[in-house]
């Protein structure tokens, strides 16, 4: 018995002496708790969003965002063959307004290069401008007054021409938005104008700015523009109702 436990007592030295010639194992923490033997071990951690600058993004060479209305385009097919009837029209009669005024006074005679305006604003008279018509040369951007719509005593000689301001006088026809657009399309939308025009709406561009109009469809007149920030209107439209030859004489070129 006393032979057992001394070799017991033995055994045990034994394995104490080996254990203390063996070097000790070393763990390091990583960041996130988890203990290695070698720290490069330890899983990459990666700092919060907004505690380091991160590299903007940036988009690719060539993927440029597309404008939203294609610039420069002439009128696509779809929309001239609806301006095109336009080119019938020799001349137009109508009342005109512009917001924020809306006074329809004065009735407009329009060709393409000639206009006559008919005034009705007797604050237009004075003793030296006795003239109630103005007649414009679109093209020469001159314009001349008669007095001739007036009874005798206030229009003694009809015949007298007077000077007229062109830039005082002059309003844009429908042929001059027509001949002005870059780029146009109609939408879906339509409506009736004065309960007798069927009128289609068309975007448009001008000088790179994006504008709408309602066209009588039946003629590709524009009867009603929207246009940076105003809206223009030409009411109780005739279409060649009356030659433009009658005055074209009378409009100093």
């Amino acid at each position: 018995m006393r032979k057992e436990a001394l070799g017991i007592i033995c055994a045990l030295a034994v394995v104490l002496f080996i254990a203390s010639c063996m070097p000790v194992a070393k763990y390091y923490v990583c960041a996130d708790g988890k203990q290695v033997v070698d720290a490069t071990q330890c899983p990459t951690v990666y700092p919060p969003q907004g505690e380091e600058n991160v590299p903007p993004t940036t988009t690719p060479t060539g993927a440029e965002t597309p404008p939203e209305t294609p610039t420069g385009e002439v009128i696509p097919e779809s929309v001239l063959n609806t301006f095109i009837n336009t080119s019938k029209v020799t001349t137009l009669k109508y009342f005109y307004f512009e917001s924020p005024d809306n006074n329809l006074a004065d009735v407009y005679y329009a060709s393409r290069d000639k206009m006559k305006r008919n005034l009705t604003s007797k604050t237009r008279f004075t003793a030296a401008d006795l003239y109630d018509t103005v007649y414009l040369d679109l093209k020469a951007k001159t314009a001349v007054g008669y007095c001739e719509r007036q009874t005798k005593e206030v229009c003694p000689d009809k015949n007298k021409m007077y000077a007229a301001d062109f830039n005082k006088y002059y309003i844009k026809t429908p042929f001059d938005w027509i001949a002005e657009m870059k780029w146009a399309n109609t939408t879906t939308r339509s409506k009736q104008i004065e309960n007798q025009f069927p009128a289609l709406e068309v975007n448009f561009e001008i000088n790179s700015q994006i504008g709408s109009l309602f066209m009588y469809s039946n003629k590709g007149i524009p009867l009603e523009i929207m246009f940076n920030g105003k809206t223009y209107a030409y009411r109780s439209l005739e279409i060649d109702v009356v030659g433009m030859d009658y005055f074209a004489h009378k409009v100093v070129s």
